[in-house]
């Protein structure tokens, strides 16, 4: 069986897609009231046009990802555009993946303690 480039891209594309759906269900199950402004196709929206981004800070794997997703979700569709977190996850010192695991784990800190 031969696989061409197309019939590759069509089942990441179906991939991508059904991990933004559960991603979608994660966040409506467990951040109930921090994504209640949203109805199911703008937290889709967010969901997806984060994942399509994060690429382009260099950020490759699963968990840094996921990581970028949940920032855009609970923080800002936007978060990224901040200019200091902008210039954060351009540097090239450390690795995408570690700056943005990093930067949740830093903004979930943080939360905590206000609460």
């Amino acid at each position: 069986m031969i696989v061409r480039g197309t019939q590759m891209d069509d089942m990441s594309a179906a991939m991508d897609d059904a991990y933004d759906r559960k991603l979608t269900i994660y966040f409506r199950e467990n951040h109930a009231s921090a994504t209640a402004h949203y109805d199911d196709a703008e937290l889709l929206d967010v969901i997806s046009s984060a994942r399509a981004r994060a690429p382009s800070y260099g950020i490759r794997g699963g968990e840094g990802t996921r990581k970028f997703i949940y920032l855009a979700v609970l923080i800002s569709p936007t978060f990224d555009d901040h200019p200091t977190v902008n210039r954060y996850l351009k540097q090239p010192d450390l690795d995408p993946d570690f700056k943005i695991v990093s930067l949740a784990h830093q903004v979930g800190h943080d939360i905590g303690e206000r609460s």
